[in-house]
């Protein structure tokens, strides 16, 4: 499944079905997102930005995708838990999106050069 989230409203509809760990850092990010550009900004196209969640096998595709776009060009990438990934990618100076994919789904060389 993939979600997209950008608000502490929509994160707080996935809190039982998403791991803690994810959840926590979304939310996280959510915070800071609505405290500094609106809780009820248009997510595409108001600054701020969102979170993209990869969550499982199904996404392979899109994940796919996005791995040889934004991944590659990411500002950074952290660890969540030990399953998950948050990759940052900064579209604009105002724009930012979060991904959260499954770590067993990155290439070895992604995960490499990141010390991950």
């Amino acid at each position: 499944m993939i979600y997209k989230i950008g608000s502490v409203k929509q994160v707080e509809k996935l809190k039982k079905i998403i791991p803690e760990e994810v959840y926590k850092i979304i939310l996280d990010i959510v915070v800071v997102l609505d405290r500094e550009y609106g809780s009820k900004r248009n997510i595409d196209l108001n600054d701020g930005g969102y979170i993209i969640f990869f969550d499982g096998d199904n996404a392979i595709e899109e994940i796919k995708k996005i791995i040889c776009t934004d991944i590659n060009m990411a500002e950074w990438i952290e660890p969540v838990g030990t399953e998950y990934l948050n990759a940052f990618c900064l579209k604009n100076n105002e724009f930012g999106i979060n991904y959260i994919l499954p770590k067993k789904l990155i290439p070895i060389q992604i995960l490499n050069e990141w010390n991950l």
